[in-house]
């Protein structure tokens, strides 16, 4: 790492939104490492050059904002419950598919697109490839694994404070979004009238092979085998990530058999 990344890192964490005072380079470098797509990491290698991209960190800072903004969500839920119920009567009584809605809205590329907006040098510190844009995906995967690189440098307590301190204002107009795959599973429950749906829905996602590698995407199919019928292929999806890919699936599902 040259000296003008590491004070560009530096400049990065001292913001206000962060407030982190690191000068180490070893853990200056698990933050470079959270914010290089891997199309940049392609083309360092390719000049032979050593460089790791952020996807493995990618899966442990979106497991890490589930449960900080997941626990802050139960822990305010008596507060924020009421006035969401007043909005989206369909939620009376299902308190676990409102948080899991309320985080979903909370967590998906879009939302953390806008807060990693709010953060003034964080695009600038992303390192791409050339031809990549700056897409939602690009910035939102970047920013989760910028938070697990927080948390392999201040454990879980500096994490919290600035997941915190950067979804203040989203706590208090927190809204769901709608979980198809909760609904399909319900839509599901209802035909075959029991609560155990192991071996009923299951999903095949797969890298999207017309994708190039420094961009790739996914695809996904859900299959619904209810009793006295053949494995029935109910809907496809498509999405950046795997978990985005079996959302649009299962939502492409719903509308195709349950409405």
């Amino acid at each position: 790492m040259d000296d003008s990344r590491r004070q560009q890192l530096v400049r990065l964490l001292n913001d206000p939104l962060i407030q982190l005072d690191i000068t180490d380079i070893g853990l200056l470098l698990h933050v470079d490492q959270a914010l290089t797509h891997r199309s940049y990491a392609k083309e360092q290698r390719d000049k032979g050059l050593p460089c790791e991209d952020y996807e493995r960190m990618e899966f442990s800072g979106d497991c890490i904002l589930d449960f900080v903004i997941g626990h802050e969500l139960y822990t305010s839920f008596p507060k924020l419950s009421k006035e969401v119920i007043q909005r989206f009567p369909k939620y009376e009584g299902k308190e676990e598919e409102l948080l899991t809605d309320l985080l979903h809205g909370m967590t998906n590329d879009n939302s953390l697109s806008m807060i990693a907006s709010k953060i003034p040098s964080f695009d600038e510190c992303i390192l791409r490839g050339g031809g990549v844009n700056l897409e939602d995906s690009v910035r939102a995967g970047a920013f989760e694994a910028f938070i697990a690189a927080i948390y392999e440098i201040g454990g879980i307590g500096a994490t919290t404070t600035v997941v915190k301190r950067l979804f203040r204002d989203r706590f208090g107009q927190a809204e769901p979004i709608v979980s198809y795959k909760n609904e399909l599973q319900e839509c599901v429950q209802r035909r075959e009238r029991t609560g155990n749906i192991n071996g009923i829905i299951g999903y095949q996602t797969r890298p999207d092979p017309d994708t190039p590698e420094n961009n790739k995407w996914h695809i996904s199919e859900v299959f619904v085998k209810l009793s006295e019928k053949d494995l029935e292929l109910w809907g496809r999806g498509r999405g950046k990530k795997a978990k985005d890919a079996e959302a649009a699936a299962a939502e492409d599902a719903f509308l195709r058999h349950c409405t």
